[in-house]
Order: C-alpha cells, then structure tokens, then sequence
C-alpha cells in the first residue's frame, strides 16, 4: 500500500490505490458525515454539510491513512484510535486521533493547490502546527498527509460549487460525500510527508509566538487568518523513524 519515494533532499511515502485505501476511505467518509450533522463553523462560514464533510473527511481520512502505515510496518503494536471507542455518537470534538502505548499521534492534512512535484512538497511545504487558538497541537507525535488532486483546481472547484449550492437536500449531500469519496482515491496522489515529537512541537511554537512563523487566509471559503508555526517537511523526521521510535517506547502510566 505504501511506496518509498525519493525526493532530491529526503524521501516520503506515496500511498498506492486498492482495498486497503478504500477501506480506509470509507471509514473516513462515514466519520465525517456523522460529524459534520455537528461541527460549529469556528473559524469559517461554511454554506452547506458538503463543505463541513470536505473539511472534516481529509483529516479522517489521512488519520486512517497513518494508522495503516503504522499496522503494515508494526503489526505487533496496538493501535487505539478514538472514533472507535468514542460513545458521544460524533457529536463532539475529537480527543484525539490515535495512540501507541499511551502516546497521541497527531494526523494532519493538507490539501495541495500548486504544485504536484514531490520535491516541491517536500523541500516546501510544512507540518501543520496551529499556533494559537483551539487548534493549538499539543500530541507527542504530529505526522503530516499531503492529499494532491489530479486537478489542482479541484478544491477551488469545491468550494465554487458550494457558493452556487448552499441549500442541498440530503441525498445531494450523500451524494457529493460519495462523489468526494471516490475523488479522493481514484483521482489523488497520496504522501505521507514526515512527522515531529512534542519537543519540536513545543519549540516551533515557541518560535513563532516570537515571529518565526506564517499566516494564512483562505479568502474564497470565508476563513478567519489563521497562524502556523514554521515547520519545514525537509526539517522533520522520516516515517521509518516514527515506527522505531513506537516500537521502542515503554507503556505510558497514568
């Protein structure tokens, strides 16, 4: 399911097309459409339970991605990951996306517009690392999804859509969630990028509340500007780490 692929200063992991990508797929498409019936518009108005699934299927979608990685690269490790043992019938905010030995396993999801080059994503493009506000990452691993779209109009599109459709019934919306679904394994290229501990979390934050960082807008979906710590991929640790540094953790007490 996962191919090593070298980049001119590293490597990342694509993430080929089958079985074990669509289940994953479903799984996500089944989460977000429960939890979209519930997600508040926070930090962005968003005009229909379409876009709401968009934004909340990719997150999922990669959580599920990496838990996979972590399976067919350790499958004496035990994974627990919240949605399966959450009892709130998505109804509330995540606790978190996974766990190894007590430790949280942050997943987060970018959604390419520029560029389908890999050296351009991975000499680029950052770790996701919200500096302030509820989004503010505190997990003991972050690991970083890119999902690039065939099209890379594709999100722009989305969210054209959405404008000119704000009142949908629900078998569109059923409908679009499975159109998405499909999209995002049959018509996307999917990397897993690199991953940093809490102490390069912590560091990167510390950073940026002192000006080391950069905002971003997304002024077509309505968003609020949003701040993020300056964490390069090329200056994060390699997935193959991630699963040495698991196996040998000790069980965390509490």
């Amino acid at each position: 399911m996962f191919t090593k692929i070298n980049t001119t200063n590293g490597y990342i992991y694509k993430v080929e097309n089958g079985e074990k990508l669509k289940k994953c797929a479903t799984w996500a498409a089944k989460t977000a459409f429960y939890k979209a019936s519930y997600t508040a518009d926070t930090w962005q108005k968003r005009p229909n339970k379409y876009a709401k699934f968009v934004d909340i299927f990719y997150g999922d979608f990669a959580k599920n991605i990496v838990r996979s990685f972590i399976e067919s690269n350790a499958a004496n490790l035990e994974i627990v990951e919240y949605d399966l043992i959450r009892t709130d019938d998505f109804k509330n905010h995540d606790l978190f996306d996974l766990k190894v030995k007590g430790r949280e396993i942050e997943v987060k999801s970018s959604l390419e517009k520029y560029t389908k080059s890999t050296n351009e994503i991975y000499d680029n493009r950052r770790i996701i690392v919200n500096v302030y506000g509820s989004h503010e990452t505190l997990s003991d691993f972050v690991v970083q999804v890119f999902f690039v779209p065939n099209d890379l109009r594709r999100f722009e599109v989305i969210e054209n859509f959405n404008k000119q459709n704000p009142n949908m019934t629900d078998e569109q919306t059923k409908s679009k969630c499975r159109e998405e679904m499909d999209y995002a394994c049959g018509s996307t290229s999917i990397y897993v990028c690199g991953w940093i501990n809490k102490e390069m979390e912590l560091n990167a934050i510390k950073e940026a509340k002192s000006g080391s960082s950069f905002g971003v807008k997304n002024y077509g979906s309505n968003a609020r500007f949003r701040r993020y710590a300056n964490v390069m991929i090329k200056d994060s640790k390699h997935m193959d780490e991630l699963i040495s540094v698991l196996q040998n953790l000790s069980e965390k007490n509490f």
